[in-house]
């Protein structure tokens, strides 16, 4: 997506940024099987998801990426960071999705 298209008021674009350049990062920076895993970097990742939200209403979306992450399998640390993020803005009603309950599931299961 070009810089240009980026702030035109437009909620396909903002998605296709956000599925598409921005989870791209999220795996990156979050996944245990990516080089250049990073807490840290995370971080940023979910603020700007978080900020680019903010005119996109919609839950799709955040299904959606918490879906890639878990399948990317992501650290918990990272995630955690990233949800924290998330619920200071947002609440914890948005961060409530099937995708993260099965997840902690799944979680709670293997320890």
């Amino acid at each position: 997506i070009s810089v240009d298209n980026l702030f035109v008021e437009s909620s396909t674009t903002m998605d296709n940024f956000l599925m598409n350049d921005l989870l791209r990062w999220m795996v990156i920076h979050t996944s245990t099987l990516s080089e250049q895993y990073s807490v840290s970097l995370s971080k940023y990742d979910f603020q700007l998801y978080q900020k680019c939200r903010q005119n996109n209403e919609g839950k799709q979306t955040w299904e959606a990426i918490l879906r890639e992450l878990v399948a990317a399998k992501c650290d918990l640390e990272a995630l955690m960071m990233g949800l924290m993020v998330i619920a200071e803005k947002e609440g914890l009603e948005y961060l409530r999705s099937t995708t993260l309950d099965d997840f902690c599931r799944e979680v709670a299961k293997e320890s």
